[in-house]
């Protein structure tokens, strides 16, 4: 009992410290969600603290989604320069008068941005991601390594909450070891019914509520980690056979093509509505509240109908799902190749 009121002390010490926080998190989607649970345990380790997250430009309505992000900078770059761009987001972050910034993937555009920024203390740590380390490190005044800890084989929220855990000297406080898992605000009102009208005007008619609805997400930026298009017709050809199922495409613009083409070979149409593309994050989120199940790819989306609350079954071509997986427990994973059509199912 003496022991653990002293680990409340050391933590109340800490709370005390920082009130305006920036997170430095310029990455893509399923890594935004997952580094959005360091928001919540930051709201933990420093009550009433203010918590703003600097993200790429595009992805700010994913992040609004998360409770406990208080504010947003969205984060227009080049690839590969923009010096001066530089100059100008580190003028319109000094004007927040942060005390913090806590760095989750270094890089040294971003680093030096917080240098520049003139925040007083700056954290960062080697990439969670394997990148190697380079000059970022040099514009940080607190710089965690993770010399005792295998981040190579954990998700990234798990890493990123390590990472805030080390800074605050907290990693070891009985308090925090429960990690936190991505989870999404509950659907507006306004929401609900932009989903219900959608779904009434691309079929013509309201989905009966006791049929199993069943989201596929077909594609990937990357076409490694893609699974052959006739194998996902066969899927569906053999749920809608075997059940009253309706199937619903997600996924962006790109995806239509792929969509389509899967599309082409199914062979009762009109129980599919291909949505790629034709929603916003906000409206899926409330699509995914109403679904069975997922079943997609190694990519952001199953992170997202995740976070929804959406079970998801996902298929990994080319990575270890124990990583990469999307954190919910009614979640299953396949690991497979995106040449054939041979899945195994790991204990995930």
């Amino acid at each position: 009992m003496l022991q653990y009121e002293k680990i409340f002390v050391k933590s109340r010490v800490w709370i005390m410290k920082y009130k305006n926080i920036i997170v430095d998190s310029v990455m893509h989607l399923g890594d935004l969600i997952q580094a959005s649970t360091v928001a919540t345990l930051l709201k933990k380790l420093y009550p009433g603290a203010k918590v703003t997250f600097l993200v790429q430009d595009g992805l700010q309505s994913a992040l609004s989604l998360c409770q406990d992000v208080d504010d947003i900078i969205p984060y227009k770059y080049k690839s590969g320069g923009d010096v001066l761009n530089v100059f100008r987001y580190a003028k319109k972050i000094k004007a927040y008068n942060f005390d913090l910034s806590i760095s989750l993937d270094p890089r040294v555009r971003l680093s030096a941005m917080m240098w520049l920024a003139g925040i007083p203390t700056r954290v960062g740590s080697p990439s969670v991601f394997g990148w190697k380390p380079d000059a970022a490190r040099y514009f940080f005044n607190r710089y965690i390594d993770f010399k005792d800890y295998d981040y190579s084989s954990q998700p990234a929220a798990f890493n990123f909450q390590q990472l805030v855990l080390r800074f605050a000297g907290e990693e070891n406080n009985p308090v925090y070891m429960k990690h936190i898992i991505p989870r999404f605000r509950n659907s507006t009102p306004d929401e609900e019914t932009a989903i219900k009208d959608f779904l009434q005007q691309d079929n013509n008619q309201e989905q009966d509520i006791q049929n199993l609805k069943v989201a596929f997400c077909v594609n990937t930026v990357s076409s490694d980690r893609n699974w052959p298009v006739n194998n996902f017709a066969e899927i569906i050809n053999r749920l809608l056979a075997s059940s009253n199922a309706q199937i619903f495409f997600v996924g962006v613009k790109q995806d239509l093509e792929r969509a389509q083409a899967i599309l082409n070979m199914v062979e009762e149409r009109s129980r599919v509505i291909n949505l790629c593309g034709k929603t916003s994050l906000a409206e899926l989120n409330a699509l995914f509240r109403k679904l069975d199940f997922m079943l997609g790819l190694d990519n952001g989306l199953g992170h997202f109908a995740a976070a929804s609350g959406c079970p998801t079954i996902t298929i990994f071509a080319t990575v270890d799902p124990g990583k990469y997986r999307p954190l919910i427990d009614t979640g299953i994973c396949l690991k497979g190749f995106a040449e054939d059509s041979k899945l195994s199912a790991p204990p995930y």
